[in-house]
């Protein structure tokens, strides 16, 4: 069963308005693309048909700023909740980034940190492989449902679907203490629900729509 707590300090309250993440995992604020990037080769494709996300993959030296998920909203700011206001002030210049503690970030920061990863395309998994030492695994099957009362993770609980030639990744169950949203300090709550459309429009790049824009270093074979 999941934890339930009754804390109403403003670093675990519900710090965020959720619905702007599904805007900006949903296509309203414009990817970023790679106009330095041109490739003649095809999109590579599985043996079902689908998009191979297979590959590692570092960010596009035109995605600016780095780390932060608000990149393409006005100011460069998520639309915050007063008492996710008053948090993100205090995340940025009272405390110190979670991850230099080792505290995992999840996603969506993961999404917006300029490091490296990998994925590992199967017919029924998609494993992302991170420049630290941990990795998520995400099922892949559209008949799957999230759990009535999740077990709150870093990563949250990750469910998997196609849509057409997008990998739709829907998480929900999240941490909510001690985690960023972003590299910018900004905050969430346990409520926070993350829809993630993955592309792989041409050979050499992935879009994780209107987060990022990666850049293909050879697969690894």
């Amino acid at each position: 069963m999941r934890h339930r707590s009754n804390y109403s300090r403003p670093a675990i309250a519900a710090l965020i308005a959720l619905a702007p993440l599904c805007v900006l995992a949903q296509g309203q604020g414009g990817t970023v693309t790679a106009p330095d990037v041109q490739s003649s080769k095809p999109t590579p494709r599985t043996a079902d048909g689908h998009p191979d996300l297979s590959g590692y993959w570092k960010g596009t030296r035109d995605t600016k700023p780095v780390g932060n998920i608000a990149k393409d909203l006005p100011g460069l700011k998520l639309p915050l909740t007063p008492a996710g206001e008053a948090t993100w002030k205090h995340n940025a210049t009272a405390t110190i980034d979670p991850e230099s503690l080792c505290i995992i970030g999840g996603i969506p920061r993961h999404n917006a940190s300029g490091l490296a990863f990998e994925v590992l395309q199967g017919a029924n998994k998609v494993a992302f492989l991170y420049w630290y030492s941990y990795y998520r695994l995400i099922p892949v099957d559209a008949n799957r449902k999230h759990s009535e009362d999740p077990d709150p993770s870093f990563f949250g609980e990750e469910l998997g679907h196609w849509d057409k030639d997008a990998l739709v990744v829907d998480s929900v169950g999240f941490k909510d203490t001690q985690v960023w949203a972003d590299e910018n300090g900004s905050p969430h709550s346990d409520a926070l629900h993350v829809v993630e459309h993955w592309t792989r429009p041409g050979y050499d790049h992935i879009h994780a729509v209107d987060m990022r824009s990666f850049t293909a270093i050879p697969c690894r074979q």
